[in-house]
C-alpha cells in the first residue's frame, strides 16, 4: 500500500557491526561510537556531521557496508523516521518479539507433537496475561492511559526536572525555546521547542509525541516555564476547570487526545 512506511531493523544492523568491521583495529570502540551516532543524533544535520566524523576518525570512509547504510539512512536511522507515528513500536524489539515468547515454551530440538501441545499453552498464557492486564487497567484512574503507558508518561514528567528552558525569540504568537537536558554533571543535550499560540500547538525537536504519542519532557518543561496548565476547582458546588492561558491550553490538550 502506498501509505505504508517501511523501516529496517536496527537490532540486526547493530548486531552485524562486529562481523562486518572485525578486520579494523579497535572494532569494539567502533561499535560503541556508531551506536552513539545512531541513537544520540537529535537532528538530521547533526547525524550527517556525526556520521562523517565517525568515518574519518576510524578510517572507515571507504567501507562499502557503511556507505550503503548511509545511502539508506532514511529507512533505519531513528531521527529520519521519528516524524512518523509508530505507537511506541521499535525495530529493536526482537528480544521482546514472538520469537522470544515462544522460546519460553519450546526449544530447537522440540518434536512436532511437543510443538503442537506447547503452542496451545503459549496461546493460553498470552490470553491470560492480556486478561490480567485489562482487569488491572479497568479498576484504576486510567481512563486515558494503561498502566504501561502511564509509566512512560510519568518518566517524562520526572525527566522534566533535568531540563532548563529559555526563550530564544517570540513574534506574532510564535515562540521558540531552547531546552537544555542535563545528561551528565556538565553535559547538556539541547532541543528546540516551538509553541504556536494561535494554533495552540507545541512541537519538540525530539519528535517523541509525533512518533509515540507521548508529550516529551522538553515540551513539558516549556509548558511549565510559561505556566501553561489547567486545574480543577470547586465553585458553587460544581466542579469546573480553571485554565491559565485558557484557550491555547484547552486546544493543546484537545489536540493531544485527538492525536493519541
Amino acid at each position: 500500500m502506498p501509505t505504508i512506511i517501511h523501516r529496517w531493523c536496527i537490532w540486526h544492523i547493530m548486531k552485524k557491526i562486529s562481523s562486518k568491521l572485525n578486520g579494523y583495529k579497535g572494532h569494539a570502540e567502533i561499535e560503541q561510537e556508531m551506536s552513539q551516532v545512531v541513537w544520540n543524533s537529535h537532528s538530521k544535520d547533526s547525524f550527517d556531521r556525526n556520521w562523517n566524523d565517525f568515518l574519518l576518525n576510524f578510517g572507515l570512509v571507504d567501507n562499502k557496508w557503511l556507505s550503503d547504510l548511509y545511502e539508506d539512512r532514511h529507512i533505519w536511522v531513528p531521527i529520519y523516521l521519528d516524524h512518523h507515528f509508530w505507537a511506541g513500536m521499535r525495530s529493536t524489539q526482537r528480544s521482546e518479539s514472538i520469537h522470544s515468547f515462544f522460546n519460553k515454551f519450546i526449544t530447537w530440538n522440540s518434536s512436532l507433537i511437543q510443538f503442537v501441545k506447547q503452542y496451545d499453552n503459549c496461546l493460553g498464557s498470552k490470553e491470560q496475561a492480556e486478561r490480567e492486564s485489562d482487569a488491572a487497567d479497568f479498576y484504576t484512574f486510567q481512563d486515558v492511559y494503561t498502566h504501561q503507558k502511564f509509566r512512560k508518561v510519568q518518566a517524562q514528567f520526572r525527566g522534566k526536572a533535568n531540563c532548563i528552558t529559555r526563550l530564544m525569540n517570540s513574534a506574532l504568537g510564535y515562540s521558540v525555546y531552547e531546552v537544555g537536558e542535563q545528561v551528565f554533571s556538565s553535559i547538556f543535550n539541547k532541543f528546540v521547542v516551538t509553541y504556536d499560540l494561535v494554533a495552540a500547538e507545541v512541537k519538540c525537536q525530539c519528535l517523541l509525541f509525533e512518533s509515540r504519542g507521548i508529550l516529551c519532557r522538553h515540551a513539558l518543561s516549556m509548558l511549565s516555564f510559561e505556566q501553561i496548565y489547567t486545574g480543577t476547582i470547586e465553585q458553587e458546588g460544581k466542579e469546573v476547570t480553571h485554565t491559565y492561558q485558557e484557550q491555547p491550553r484547552r486546544a493543546t490538550v484537545g489536540a493531544m487526545k485527538q492525536e493519541v
